[in-house]
Order: C-alpha cells, then structure tokens, then sequence
C-alpha cells in the first residue's frame, strides 16, 4: 500500500505541474542576431505544453514586410510537462525592417485529425529584426504594390483600395486560409482602383491576403472575417 500510495502522489505531482506550466511559445529569435544580405536567416522558436507529446506536426511560412510562421505541434494526454524546438531557413532577406509572427496551434486528441487545419491560435509572439546590406554591395530599390481593405473585420464584403507599381494586366489580390491554401483571387484592373468584393462564401475566421503579379509579389497582412 506504501508503494502504491507514493505512485499516487508521483503521478498527482507531475499532474499538477503540468496544469501549472506556463503553455505557449516561450522565445522566438532570429540568427545572425544582425544579418546582412548574404546571410542566410534562421528563425528559432522554443515552446512548453502542460502535456505531452507536443512534437512538430508541420510548419506554415507566409513571408512578406510581416513574416508568419504557423507551427502545428502534437497534442498528447500525457501529464508531463513537454518542450520543443523547431528552427525555420528564411534564406537570405532583401535589406528591410521585418515584423515576425510566430503562431502555435495543437489539435484535441480525441476528437480532431493529427493536423491544425481550423484550429484556434494557441499562443504567438510577434519580434522584429532587420536585415542590413552587406558591406559593398548597393540596395536596390524594389517596387511596391499597396491595398487596403475595409471594413476589417469583415462580414459580407469588403471594400479594395489598390495601388500597382505598374499597370499589369495579370495582377490578383490573393486571400489565403491559415494553413497557406488559396481560398479567392480577385483580378485588379488598372494601375490603380478600388472595388466591392462579395466574401460571404468565406467562413469566419482569420486570413492573410497579398497583391500578386507575374513580376512582384506584395507585402503580407491579415483579413478578419465576421458573422
């Protein structure tokens, strides 16, 4: 019974050391700590979960001026406090300010697939770095396409104010879901404009959308959608 009685008070400890953990993402950074244009930026992120297993499942990239990355871990029913690691290759950056959302999401054991497709942000954190021109080597001045879309959140339809570095006949405002899939591309005609687009076929939640061209692709951001 002694024996017993202390395997009791093990597993209880360990339990409740899992409740207690503090669960999300605990540090994100880039290295080089000050990269240049001929480093190759690597993204780090450490996280904890109340239980285990909670390894990497599949990692999601959007780049852009913002950067995110969505991280989907497994979700165990283990009473044990679980970390991981995972470091992302961005490659090598033009000379920029970046802003870097890191995301975390982990499927119900029980009752969801071993992906993160719809599920709710578990934890993130935002950093920001940037990456500096190597030394004798001159910047180029890269074309930008701007939006805007209004009202965000969103419910019905949405209003597209653009502006193209050029007028390309080929250019699309693409909204992607959370897990990267093309969802809608709305063609934009002329240099610039603006136009009322029906998005109630879209279910509620949180997108990210981008101008894209056949010689440029857009900066990254974030579409709400509403009931």
């Amino acid at each position: 019974m002694k024996n017993i009685s202390t395997i009791l008070s093990a597993v209880l400890f360990f339990i409740s050391l899992a409740t207690f953990a503090q669960v999300g993402v605990d540090t994100v950074f880039v290295t080089p700590s000050n990269p240049t244009t001929i480093d190759s930026v690597k993204v780090t992120a450490y996280t904890t979960f109340g239980s285990g297993g909670c390894d990497t499942l599949g990692i999601g990239v959007t780049m852009g001026s913002w950067i995110y990355i969505d991280a989907c871990h497994e979700s165990g029913m283990a009473a044990y406090i679980c970390h991981d690691s995972v470091t992302i290759n961005l490659g090598l950056l033009a000379a920029a300010k970046y802003d870097l959302g890191y995301i975390i999401r982990r499927p119900n054991p029980v009752t969801d697939p071993t992906d993160c497709a719809g599920q709710p942000i578990l934890d993130s954190m935002n950093i920001s770095f940037t990456v500096t021109t190597a030394s004798g080597i001159d910047p180029i001045a890269k074309p930008v396409n701007t939006v805007l879309l209004f009202p965000n959140p969103a419910n019905n339809a949405i209003a597209i104010h653009y502006v193209l570095d050029k007028n390309d006949q080929d250019a699309v405002l693409a909204i992607y879901n959370m897990i990267g899939q093309t969802v809608k591309r709305i063609p934009l005609e002329g240099k610039k404009g603006a136009i009322i687009e029906n998005i109630s076929n879209l279910s509620k939640g949180s997108y990210f959308y981008r101008i894209e061209t056949p010689t440029l692709i857009g900066i990254v951001d974030r579409l709400n959608i509403i009931e």
